[in-house]
């Protein structure tokens, strides 16, 4: 009897994807269409030898955007969502609340990261930060740039699968490089923009 083996899917391309199995990378193709995203954990078989993706097994979490009524699945099985904010630019009105609710609704917990801390920070910055503390939402207050106060972060997303969103600026690539440098063991960075209009990184981790 043929062995199933499970992996799951880092990097998601037209035909095929990167898939991580038994702690090694593998490119792999779909044995049939089906509607695959990055963070799917799948079931893998052997075929001419060939591996290839059997099935998508059952998410635990969906980060969705809706367009035309029809759902799209960005990302799955995902821990923790980052909300990336600071001191410029400045924060478009609505902003957190959106991707809080979107997370929230996704299974998904959400946490704030004001980066850029190493610059003078607004008073309506600081009291926005304030607000969501209160209501029990996690922020971390970082400086990419510097190397200021990662290691906070890096041990809360470790062993878990993340994405970050944030406005144009406020240094997503910086701040993800840095994780990804600093020893998280990172297994997959993954970047995606405007085919959903916004941008996102995905970064999973384990020790």
């Amino acid at each position: 009897m043929q062995k199933v083996q499970t992996g799951k899917v880092l990097e998601f391309y037209s035909d095929s994807c990167l898939v991580q199995m038994n702690g090694e990378l593998f490119n792999m193709r779909p044995m049939k269409k089906m509607p695959l995203c990055v963070g799917d954990n799948v079931s893998i078989k052997m075929e001419s030898n060939e591996y290839l993706i059997n099935e998508i097994t059952k998410r635990k979490s969906k980060l969705r955007k809706y367009k035309g009524g029809k759902e799209k699945v960005i990302a799955s099985n995902l821990d923790y969502l980052g909300i990336i904010i600071a001191s410029k630019p400045e924060l478009i009105t609505g902003f957190i609340e959106k991707w809080i609710i979107i997370s929230r609704h996704s299974n998904i917990e959400p946490f704030l990261v004001l980066n850029k801390i190493d610059m003078e920070i607004p008073k309506d910055v600081l009291e926005t930060v304030k607000i969501y503390k209160s209501i029990g939402i996690k922020c971390f207050e970082v400086s990419a740039k510097n190397n200021i106060g990662l290691d906070a972060l890096i041990n809360y997303i470790t062993q878990s699968m993340s994405i970050f969103v944030g406005q144009s600026g406020v240094g997503k690539s910086t701040l993800t490089g840095k994780l990804i440098n600093k020893d998280l063991k990172t297994k997959c960075f993954k970047r995606s923009r405007s085919a959903y209009n916004f941008n996102f990184k995905v970064i999973s981790s384990c020790k």
